[in-house]
């Protein structure tokens, strides 16, 4: 997967066939709309629509894009890093995604 600060959506892109850049727009778009979930993490919106644009990744409301795009996407998403995993779990019976991240990158586990 390409360094390009895109990459953890360049790897849903190859799960779920369609455009990074699109993926990117649809997480922000689903984000603005949780307006609970917005609230009770005390998220800007301003900050979450910056993430819809190019060249705008290292926010801290990134942290909260896998949990989003599985709930967007109906996807249980496993991170590993090192010998942790984070799983974003949603009960539909889709193929899990499996992400490794390092040195803040993501690339697909397959």
């Amino acid at each position: 997967i390409f360094i390009d600060f895109y990459c953890f959506f360049h790897c849903l892109a190859h799960f779920l066939k369609k455009p990074h850049s699109q993926i990117r727009k649809e997480c922000a778009e689903y984000f603005l709309d949780l307006d609970d979930f917005v609230q009770d993490n005390n998220i800007d919106k301003n900050n979450i629509q910056k993430l819809a644009n190019d060249r705008i990744w290292n926010r801290n409301e990134f942290d909260f894009i896998p949990y989003i795009a599985s709930q967007l996407y109906k996807r249980t998403i496993h991170i590993h890093q090192g010998k942790q995993k984070i799983s974003f779990i949603h009960k539909s019976q889709k193929k899990e995604i499996h992400l490794r991240l390092e040195n803040y990158h993501y690339d697909i586990v397959v």
